[in-house]
């Protein structure tokens, strides 16, 4: 776990593996997109930066699947590692949202991030967002799902905008659930399930 101070807060970094909270404090982003551990500019390092540097920024909590400090992938651990990425993507979907960044080249192609694409976007989560550089290997299958299932939003090539995107709306979700006076989102879960009740 990493922790970044700046002039209006704390962005928290997990990275895979890590202890996750059982109730964040704060909202939560997923960068989802292929491993970057090799590339001169990690795009996931850029997308901490843009957050950090987002207007009106405060407490948030962003998650990488990738080791942290580019640390090998832990093959022996394969099983653990992969439902860590379940429950960090499950984190993002109920405290803010899942971002998909797709630089895909042809030696990168993003398998795993396919797979969890089809079954985000099929599902019509709300908190998804997804973008890619114009260059992107292979993308035409995904840009097609992406608007059939949102033919009213844009496919983001920029990676700053498609930040502020997923920022925005993981505050707006978080704001939700921490609304009428709860001090957390399990309160607020509470409090939806008396209002239904009642």
């Amino acid at each position: 776990m990493q922790t970044i101070k700046h002039e209006h807060g704390t962005v928290t970094v997990y990275h895979n593996l890590d202890k996750l909270p059982e109730s964040p404090k704060s909202p939560v982003i997923f960068l989802a997109g292929p491993r970057d551990e090799q590339d001169e500019k990690p795009w996931r390092e850029q997308a901490v930066q843009h957050i950090l540097a987002h207007e009106g920024m405060k407490d948030f909590i962003v998650i990488m699947p990738n080791m942290e400090g580019h640390k090998p992938w832990p093959v022996d651990r394969a099983e653990e590692s992969t439902q860590w990425q379940f429950n960090a993507i499950n984190m993002a979907l109920k405290y803010g949202s899942l971002m998909f960044w797709c630089p895909f080249t042809v030696e990168n192609s993003g398998p795993t991030t396919r797979t969890e694409f089809g079954i985000y976007h099929a599902a019509r989560e709300e908190n998804c967002f997804y973008g890619r550089p114009e260059n992107a290997y292979y993308v035409s299958y995904l840009d097609a799902v992406w608007s059939q299932v949102w033919p009213w939003r844009d496919i983001e090539t920029d990676l700053k905008n498609l930040c502020i995107e997923a920022i925005s709306r993981a505050y707006a979700i978080y704001s939700r659930r921490t609304s009428f006076g709860c001090k957390s989102p399990e309160a607020y879960e509470d409090h939806a399930a008396d209002t239904r009740l009642s």
